[in-house]
């Protein structure tokens, strides 16, 4: 998936760049320390050992396409596999949900450089939104009327 999203930015002329071993270590000790929950061990992917209680969330298919207005425009950082694989941080976010249309479906993940939110779609469907993404979502017009409350 991390060659196709390059490809993707590519076609389009809009930067991105691949973080380095270093920049990856440092992205992953702020996702450790704001959003995983002490103690816990490593399940089938990062959403299996988030802090739960933080996150907002909707289990809906279409759910991933809700986040163009809070990315668009926006720097962020997106890898598919908190363990293996490629970061890149692309310059802007909002082409990220063109790309993700043309693709199959899989589990991505969204963090800012300053660790501000963390941002994702996992095997199960469901949109999570933590830090400033949950404040976002939880105003989201598509997410309030899903759940009724709009």
């Amino acid at each position: 998936m991390n060659s196709l999203l390059r490809q993707y930015y590519d076609k389009i002329n809009v930067n991105y760049h691949v973080l380095s071993c270093n920049e990856i270590t440092r992205v992953n000790h702020m996702i450790e320390t704001k959003y995983i929950a002490p103690k816990s061990k490593f399940g089938f992917s990062l959403f299996d050992i988030l802090k739960v209680e933080e996150c907002v969330a909707v289990n809906y298919y279409d759910s991933w396409r809700w986040i163009y207005p809070f990315i668009n425009k926006k720097s962020i950082i997106v890898f598919f596999d908190y363990n293996n694989g490629e970061y890149i941080e692309l310059s802007d976010g909002g082409f990220f949900v063109d790309f993700f249309d043309e693709c199959p479906k899989s589990e991505f993940y969204m963090i800012d450089s300053m660790g501000q939110f963390l941002l994702g779609y996992n095997h199960s469907k469901c949109l999570f939104a933590m830090g400033t993404a949950a404040d976002w979502l939880e105003r989201d017009e598509k997410y309030l009327e899903f759940y009724g409350i709009k």
